[in-house]
This record gives structure tokens, sequence and C-alpha cells, in this order.
């Protein structure tokens, strides 16, 4: 506990440090006039200013040199903070998610924020696109985690990063990433779970579940896995997931999660004749009833059966008939 403690106060203090240093002029809205590969913004700016004004009593011509001094110091920052950070980011948030301390878990998600708004336009082309995957992912996995201040937390994040990117923005990144990456997981659990790895296994299908929450749309409550899981609520990945080999990679998928222990059937105990009022009786007596899964725990199946549920949701009712039949 007090390691967890100690790590969870050092992730604090990276991001404090690193939002002092990297903070955009403008964290909570995003310029597109402004990329990885452009000059800080209000050095632009004032540098466009400088050129057409002409102050009284002053050297304008030694301004515009003293900006591009400042620009290429900056530009020179960029480069150290894409070469050095990026690898260390990513490991981190890959090691904290298979942490089980939640407090940890938490401070992951302030790196997630500082990765996806905070400091976003330091970032280069490449760096942006996997590292802020790796974030993205971060956040999509803790979305039905049981925890709720987990998941209420990972449904800010991505608020705030929807935000950020704007309804345009979010909405190309939502038809470049949702299906394919939703299929390349359907094609990954199933290896995992015959290679006996339990925790991989959840933490996929916690990241399943949430791209499919992302593709759902017109929410009360953004990215709320209860609300997705309700009827009539549309899916902008439904048609996607309804092609041939969608539903093939599906199928297959599941047949291996969900595929029983034939051994734990065959020595389930015979029907007894005789009846049992006692609560502990009844409950024993149920339970050796219990479908065993040849691959995953039964733990991991709630987590299996969520995915089916939310899957069904977004492709909806004729085309899960198509699916089952």
């Amino acid at each position: 506990a007090s390691s967890h403690k100690v790590a969870s106060e050092s992730i604090l203090v990276l991001v404090l440090l690193m939002q002092q240093s990297l903070l955009s002029p403008n964290p909570n809205m995003r310029d597109d006039k402004f990329n990885g590969d452009d000059a800080d913004p209000i050095a632009s700016s004032l540098l466009a200013i400088a050129k057409q004004c002409k102050l009284p009593g002053c050297d304008n011509e030694a301004l515009p040199s003293k900006l591009l001094a400042a620009d290429d110091k900056l530009m020179k920052l960029k480069m150290e903070v894409n070469s050095r950070l990026p690898g260390p980011l990513s490991l981190l948030l890959s090691l904290i998610l298979t942490n089980n301390s939640n407090v940890l878990k938490k401070c992951g998600l302030d790196v997630c924020q500082l990765v996806l708004v905070d400091t976003s336009w330091y970032w280069d082309e490449e760096n942006a696109t996997k590292l802020g995957r790796r974030a993205l992912e971060y956040c999509l996995t803790l979305l039905s985690h049981s925890d709720v201040i987990l998941s209420q937390s990972a449904r800010k994040v991505l608020r705030c990063y929807k935000c950020h990117l704007g309804e345009t923005l979010w909405k190309r990144h939502l038809s470049q990433t949702i299906a394919p990456t939703i299929l390349e997981l359907l094609d990954m659990i199933p290896a995992f779970a015959q290679s006996g790895k339990e925790l991989e296994v959840q933490n996929y299908l916690r990241l399943l579940n949430g791209y499919v929450i992302m593709s759902f749309r017109d929410l009360r409550h953004e990215f709320d896995l209860r609300e997705c899981l309700l009827e009539n609520k549309k899916s902008d990945v439904g048609s996607a997931l309804s092609c041939s080999n969608a539903i093939e990679a599906m199928k297959r998928a599941f047949s291996v999660l969900l595929s029983p222990d034939v051994n734990s059937i065959l020595y389930s105990p015979m029907i007894q004749n005789q009846t049992s009022s006692d609560h502990a009786t009844v409950t024993k007596y149920n339970e050796s009833f219990g479908c065993r899964f040849r691959y995953v725990r039964d733990d991991t199946i709630v987590a299996v059966k969520q995915s089916v549920r939310l899957i069904s949701c977004a492709i909806g009712t004729k085309r899960s008939a198509l699916v089952i039949d």
C-alpha cells in the first residue's frame, strides 16, 4: 500500500511538472491553425504584428530576431520532448493499467489528460498517433471498470478530449479507428484466452467495450455504459459490424470465450428427488450446476457477456438475430 502511495504521488508530481513546462497557451480549446510542425502560436502572432508596426523610438528590426531566437528554442524543446518522452510515458501507462491499485489507475488518467489535451500541441504526427492512442485506450479500458470513481474519471477525460478535438475531427477519428480496432481486438482476444492469459483477456475485453461505447451517439450522458445498454440507442459502427467479415470475427471470438468445460458438465451431480427449503442447501445445489468455461474463469465471463450485450445494442436487434443464426 505504501509503495502504491509513493508511486501515485510521483506520477502526480510528473504530471504537474509537465503541465508547467509544456502547457499549451490555450489548453482547453484547439486552434486548427497550428499543428505539431508549426511554430509557437504566440511568437508567430507577435512576429506578424511586429512586421506591420513601426514603434517610435524603438529598433523594430531587433524585435523579429529576438522572437525568432525564442521560436528556435521552442522548436529545439519540441524535438527533445518528442525524442525522449513518448516511450517512457507509453510504458508508464501500460504498467499502471496492469496494476491492481485503483489509486494508481486514477493517476494514470491524469497522465492521459496531459497527453491528449494539455500538451497535445507538442507532439509530432507520429507520436500524437501512437502515444495518443495509448492514452485514449487507457481511458476506454476504464469506462466499464467496476470502480465508479475510475469509470467517471475516464468519462471526464474523454469528454475533455472530444471537446478539445472539436466535432469534425472527433467524427473523423471515430470513422477511421473504431470499427477496424474492434475487429482487431476480436481477433486477438481468443488467442490470449487459449494461452491462459486471463488478465490480458479481461483488459482487452474492457478495451473492446470502451470502443463500442465510444461509437454510441445522442447519449444523455456521454460514454455511459449503462445508457448504451438501453434500447433504441444509435451506434456509428452498427453497419460496419454487420458485414460478413465482422460477423465471422465475432463468431470465432465468442465461440472460444463461451466454450464450455465439458468435464465440469459430465461430473455434475445427479438430480435429487427430495427438495429442501434450507437456503444454504439450495444455493450449494444451484452452484453445482453452474456452467464452467474452458478457457476463462467465471469473473471474466461477466465481461464477455457485457461485450456481447454492447455489440448487440450497437448492431441492433435484427442484425443480432442474423449473427445468432
